[in-house]
């Protein structure tokens, strides 16, 4: 079984957090720093980040079959996903654990729509937004595209939550 911990926990354990890399010295993806930032989120909006989420980008973006919460109807149009049995050469299925404190570096159940009117919002190169559907400024995307971690020899970058990667020449 999966356990999460609460965002109450995971910030009263802030103080026993390891720094593994310096501030600006290489890419490391984080599930905490996300977890923080939703955090952040809510605080400012004094909403949860998944009302945030779901009112200010999903709906927007109309992307209706997008959500939080696993319920019975949108667990039966789930891909099953298999994980390795630890006590056997076996796969087993993989459980759809509530994340908790976690929820904002994951638990967002979507849909192939969804995933491409997603991947639309962020491909435009005009944007088409109406006031009804900004969801974002067009600097702020631009931003999120923009490598602010090159390898040196270019062969991948990192934005916000992006990841470039050259293929060849």
């Amino acid at each position: 079984s999966y356990e999460f911990p609460s965002i109450a926990e995971i910030i009263a354990s802030l103080g026993n957090a390891e720094i593994v890399l310096e501030a600006d010295t290489a890419f490391k993806y984080s599930n905490l720093a996300f977890a923080l930032l939703g955090e952040v989120v809510a605080r400012i909006t004094r909403c949860t980040y998944t009302q945030y989420v779901q009112a200010n980008i999903l709906t927007p973006l109309g992307m209706t079959s997008s959500s939080f919460t696993l319920d019975s109807a949108l667990q039966s149009r789930l891909a099953t996903g298999y994980e390795p049995n630890p006590d056997t050469d076996t796969l087993r299925q993989a459980p759809y654990p509530d994340l908790h404190g976690l929820t904002a570096a994951g638990q967002l159940y979507s849909c192939v729509r969804d995933l491409a009117r997603w991947i639309g919002f962020q491909l435009q190169s005009v944007p088409r937004q109406t006031t009804e559907t900004q969801v974002l400024a067009p600097a702020s995307l631009d931003e999120m595209h923009r490598p602010y971690d090159l390898n040196a020899d270019w062969s991948a970058g990192y934005g916000l939550a992006w990841i470039p990667v050259r293929r060849g020449d």
